[in-house]
């Protein structure tokens, strides 16, 4: 990150006005460089926040955890938070991928859907986790989603490396429903 960052000041020092009117293509090529190399840092800051565990979970367990996260993104819309089967401990990289799963699911209603009323589901069971999040949302055409967004692409890479399946039911103006569920191991 340090490098990235560095970089950034470095390639900053080469954007000065006169090149914007003597070489305007040099310009260019060193502004868009520039771009490239803050949206590597922007990246690389989500990618390492991901990876950290946060204190709730840690000091708490999941369910405090999810809770927290349902209070905060309860300030943006009417939102139920239903949690069944956390009365025991899961494997910590479990609970990790389950929490930043939740977490970005919830993200993406607050940041896209436009919703004023969700839900969330979690079900541990002995062979089998579901999760679901509801929205009343303005919907999108479910054909034309693209994965390579990278709150849907981190959803997707957790639940491949977990052998889950992810199913989105998506209507325009008509609100949005993910489902997700992940074998557990006995």
């Amino acid at each position: 990150m340090g490098q990235l960052l560095y970089g950034v000041k470095l390639s900053f020092n080469h954007l000065f006005s006169e090149r914007v009117i003597n070489q305007p293509e040099t310009f260019e090529k060193e502004k868009n460089y520039t771009d490239k190399l803050l949206t590597n840092a922007i990246d690389e800051t989500r990618r390492i926040s991901h990876e950290l565990v946060p204190k709730t979970l840690k000091d708490f367990g999941l369910k405090a955890a999810i809770l927290d996260v349902c209070q905060q993104m309860g300030e943006s819309f009417k939102l139920e938070c239903s949690l069944f089967g956390l009365n025991k401990k899961l494997n910590d990289n479990l609970e990790i991928a389950l929490y930043r799963i939740i977490q970005e699911l919830l993200l993406n209603v607050a940041r896209h859907a436009s919703a004023t009323i969700a839900s969330l589901t979690l079900k541990v069971a002995r062979r089998k986790i579901f999760i679901e999040v509801k929205d009343n949302g303005k919907g999108f055409d479910s054909s034309q989603v693209s994965k390579k967004g990278i709150g849907l692409a981190g959803i997707n890479h957790k639940i491949d490396l977990l052998n889950g399946k992810l199913k989105i039911q998506a209507a325009k103006g008509g609100g949005t429903a993910i489902t997700i569920d992940i074998p557990t191991i006995d």
